[in-house]
C-alpha cells in the first residue's frame, strides 16, 4: 500500500509537470488522477484524470492525439476545467469538457513522465464568455467598423453601444440582438433592434448593417478550434453567453507537414 501511494504521488507529480508544459508556464495547473481499482496505477488504468487550469494564454486547445502502437494505458474519462484564460485573444470565463474512452502511451508515461494520448472518444464541452470578453473581441475584430464599443448582457439579450463608421462618418449606434448557431461553427446576430444616430433604423438599413458583421463568430477561425469543437447550441444566461457542443481531440500534425500542406 505504501508503494502504491508513493507511486501515485510520483505519477501525479510528473503529470502536473507535463501538463504545465502544454498549457504554458504562466498557467496555474493541477492534475488529479483516480486509479481504476486497487491496482489501477500498476496496470496503467485510470478511472478519471482531472486537469484544472487557470490564467492560461492559448491559441488553441493544446491536447492532441498521437496514434501509434505501443504499450497502452487506459483512461475511462478525462475531465478538463479551464478558468479565467484567453483563447485566441478572447477572454473566456470558463471551459469545461468531459472526454471518454482514452488510451495513452504507457511507455512514455513511465519512462519520461509524459502523458501522450493515442486515442479518445467524442466528449462534450461548454464555454462561458462574459460581456468583457465579447466587448474586447468585437472591438478588435471590427475595429475599422466600430469604435468605443460597450457590451452589456441582460434580460436574455446582447446590448451594444458604439460609434459606427458609415461612409467615413462616425455615427452613434445602439443595438439589442439575440444570437443563433448555424453549421456547428458560426454564430449569427439575430432579431436586431437598432438605433442609428438617435433614430430607429429601417428594416433595410438594419439588415445591411448586420450583414456586414455576420457571422459575428467562427469557432474554427476566430478561436482556433478547427476539428476540435462542434457548436450545437448557445444560451444567454445572466451576464454570460454559454456555448455548448461536442469536443473531439485532433490528431497532431507535425509542423513541417503543416507547412507542406499550406
Amino acid at each position: 500500500m505504501v508503494f502504491h501511494i508513493g507511486l501515485l504521488h510520483s505519477v501525479e507529480h510528473n503529470a502536473n509537470r507535463g501538463v504545465r508544459r502544454q498549457f504554458g508556464d504562466s498557467a496555474d495547473v493541477k492534475v488529479l488522477m483516480q486509479p481504476a481499482g486497487l491496482f489501477g496505477v500498476e496496470n496503467n488504468h485510470w478511472h478519471t484524470i482531472s486537469i484544472d487550469v487557470e490564467n492560461a494564454k492559448l491559441n488553441a486547445l493544446p491536447l492532441y492525439l498521437y496514434p501509434h502502437s505501443s504499450w497502452r494505458g487506459e483512461i475511462d474519462q478525462l475531465q478538463l476545467r479551464l478558468q479565467h484564460f484567453s483563447l485566441s485573444g478572447l477572454a473566456v470565463h470558463k471551459l469545461t469538457a468531459s472526454i471518454p474512452f482514452l488510451t495513452y502511451d504507457a511507455a512514455k508515461a513511465v519512462s519520461m513522465g509524459t502523458l501522450q494520448l493515442r486515442s479518445a472518444g467524442t466528449g462534450t464541452a461548454r464555454i462561458w464568455v462574459g460581456a468583457p470578453g465579447l466587448q474586447e473581441f468585437i472591438a478588435r475584430k471590427y475595429a475599422r467598423l466600430l469604435r468605443s464599443v460597450a457590451i452589456r448582457i441582460s434580460d436574455g439579450h446582447i446590448h451594444l453601444t458604439a460609434d459606427l463608421n458609415l461612409l467615413g462618418s462616425w455615427l452613434p449606434i445602439r443595438g439589442q440582438f439575440d444570437l443563433r448557431v448555424t453549421h456547428e461553427r458560426f454564430v449569427y446576430i439575430a432579431n436586431p433592434v437598432i438605433i442609428l444616430n438617435h433614430r430607429p433604423a429601417t428594416a433595410g438599413l438594419a439588415e445591411a448593417l448586420i450583414n456586414q458583421v455576420n457571422p459575428v463568430l467562427d469557432t474554427d477561425l476566430d478561436l482556433g478550434l478547427d476539428r476540435v469543437f462542434r457548436l450545437s447550441n448557445l444560451q444567454i444566461e445572466g451576464n454570460e453567453v454559454l456555448f455548448a457542443g461536442s469536443l473531439s481531440l485532433p490528431v497532431h500534425v507535425p509542423l513541417q507537414h503543416r507547412k507542406k500542406v499550406n
